[in-house]
C-alpha cells in the first residue's frame, strides 16, 4: 500500500518566457491566417470533431487559453469555451464527451442536432442518445450553474499549499495523486465533498469533540474521511489522522482512500478563517488485517453514522 500525507504547497516559480523564434521559418503573413478561419461560430463544435485539446500558459494575474476540437484528420476548430462554462468538472466534461462520441456513433444523421442540444440530452443524466431533438436546447439552458456550491478549486488553492513527504514518495507525484482524485468527482458528489470539508472547519473552529465523518464513492471504490484535529495534540495529528483514514479504509473495504485533517493554524491564531489542512492518500488492495478489524468490531461507533443516498447529477429550474 502506498501513502502520503500532505498539508500546504506552493506553485514553483513561474519560468519566464521564451523569446526563442527560429529563423529557418518564414513569419506568416496575415493573408495566410485569415485563410484559416472557418466561420464556425464560437461556443460551438462542429459534430465531426472528436478530440478535445486545452492550452493554457499561466500568467502571474491571468491565463492565457486555447481549446480546439479536432477531427480524425487534424481539422481543427478553436474554442469550446460554451461547453467548459456550462459543464465546469473535469469528471462532466469527460462523461460528456463519451456521451457525445456513442451519439455520434450510432446516428448517422448526428451532424443535423446541434451541440446546445446535445449538452441539454446529456443533462438528463441518462446513457440513452435517442429521441434526440433540438428541443433538447432548452434544458442547457435551465441549468442551475452555481460553482460556489460545488467548486472545490478556491478551498485547494487555499489549503493544498504545502506536501510533507512520507516513504520516500516523490512530492510532485503526491500532489497529482491527491488531485487525480478530486478530479473525478462528479458535480454532486463535489457538493457533498465541500460541504464535509467546511463542517470540519466549523469544528475545528469551535473545538467541538465529535466522531469522523466519512463519504463512499462506489464508481471510484474510494472512501473519504474528513476529521477535526483540534482536540488532538499538535505533534499527534498527523499519526492520527492516519490511523483514522487506515481504519476508514479497512471499515469501507475501498481500494483507495482520501483522509482530510483540519485544525487551526496556529500561526494565525486570532483568525478564525485560518486553517491547517493536511490530506493522506492511502492505495492499495483491500485485505483483512487482524487488528484494524479487531479494533472496527470491538468500536463500531468510531465513525459518525453513514446513510447510502442517491444524488440527481444536475439541477434544473
Amino acid at each position: 500500500m502506498s501513502r502520503f500525507i500532505a498539508g500546504r504547497s506552493r506553485l514553483p516559480p513561474e519560468k519566464p518566457p521564451s523569446s526563442y523564434r527560429s529563423s529557418r521559418h518564414a513569419q506568416l503573413t496575415a493573408d495566410q491566417v485569415a485563410a484559416k478561419i472557418n466561420n464556425q461560430p464560437r461556443r460551438r463544435v462542429p459534430i465531426a470533431a472528436n478530440h478535445l485539446t486545452t492550452f493554457i500558459d499561466v500568467q502571474g494575474k491571468l491565463l492565457f487559453y486555447v481549446v480546439a476540437a479536432w477531427e480524425v484528420d487534424f481539422t481543427g476548430y478553436v474554442d469550446y469555451q460554451a461547453i467548459c462554462m456550462t459543464l465546469q468538472t473535469p469528471m462532466e466534461v469527460s462523461q460528456y464527451l463519451r456521451f457525445r462520441e456513442v451519439y455520434i456513433q450510432q446516428d448517422p444523421n448526428s451532424h443535423d442536432v446541434s451541440e446546445k442540444a446535445l449538452v441539454g440530452k446529456y443533462l438528463t443524466d441518462t446513457d440513452d442518445v435517442l429521441d434526440l431533438r433540438d428541443e433538447h436546447e432548452f434544458l442547457t439552458d435551465r441549468l442551475i450553474n452555481d460553482p460556489e456550491e460545488f467548486s472545490v478549486s478556491r478551498m485547494l488553492h487555499e489549503y493544498l499549499e504545502r506536501l510533507r513527504l512520507y516513504d520516500g514518495n516523490q512530492e510532485s507525484l503526491q500532489y497529482h495523486k491527491i488531485l487525480s482524485v478530486l478530479a473525478k468527482l462528479k458535480r454532486n458528489v463535489m457538493k457533498q465533498f465541500k460541504q464535509r470539508l467546511l463542517w470540519a472547519m466549523d469544528k475545528a473552529r469551535t473545538q467541538e469533540t465529535c466522531l469522523p465523518s466519512r463519504m463512499m464513492l462506489p464508481y471510484m471504490d474510494c472512501s473519504f474521511l474528513f476529521l477535526p484535529l483540534e482536540q488532538v495534540e499538535e505533534e499527534a495529528r498527523i499519526p492520527f489522522l492516519e490511523r483514522y483514514a487506515l481504519l476508514c479504509k479497512q471499515d469501507m473495504r475501498s481500494r483507495l482512500c482520501l483522509g482530510i485533517g483540519v485544525s487551526k493554524n496556529y500561526r494565525a491564531p486570532n483568525d478564525p478563517t485560518s486553517f491547517l489542512v493536511h490530506w493522506i492518500h492511502l492505495e492499495g488492495k483491500w485485505e483483512p488485517h487482524a487488528e484494524r478489524d479487531a479494533y472496527l468490531s470491538e468500536t463500531p461507533d468510531c465513525f459518525r453514522e453513514m446513510r447510502g443516498t442517491e444524488l440527481g447529477l444536475y439541477e434544473l429550474n
